[in-house]
C-alpha cells in the first residue's frame, strides 16, 4: 500500500494516508476522553435514577393504593421538603 498505512480504529485495521495517521490519532484521544466523560456522567444519572426510585417508593408505601403510580417530580419532590420539614420540627 503504497503512502498507506494501516492503523487499528477499534474494530479492524483501516487504510490511513501518511498525512491523516496524525488526524485519527487525535480524534482517538477525542474519542476516549468523550468515553471517559459519557462514563461519568453516565454514572451520576444511574445514581440520579437510584435516588428517584428510593423517593417514589417511599412516596407509594406513604399512599397506600398507588403501588403502580409515579408521581410527578416536582409532586415527589414536594413531598419530600414536606416529609423533610416535618422531620426536622418533630426533633427536639
Amino acid at each position: 500500500m503504497d503512502g498507506m498505512r494501516q492503523l487499528f480504529d477499534g474494530g479492524g485495521l483501516v487504510p490511513v494516508a501518511k498525512g491523516d495517521a496524525r488526524m485519527v490519532m487525535q480524534l482517538a484521544e477525542v474519542n476516549e476522553r468523550l468515553r471517559a466523560e459519557n462514563a461519568e456522567v453516565q454514572g451520576t444519572l444511574d445514581r440520579i435514577w437510584a435516588a428517584d426510585q428510593r423517593a417514589i417508593k417511599a412516596w407509594q408505601i406513604a399512599n397506600p393504593g398507588n403501588e403502580l403510580v409515579w408521581p410527578d417530580r416536582a409532586q415527589l419532590v414536594g413531598w419530600l421538603l414536606d416529609r423533610a420539614a416535618a422531620a426536622e420540627g418533630a426533633q427536639p
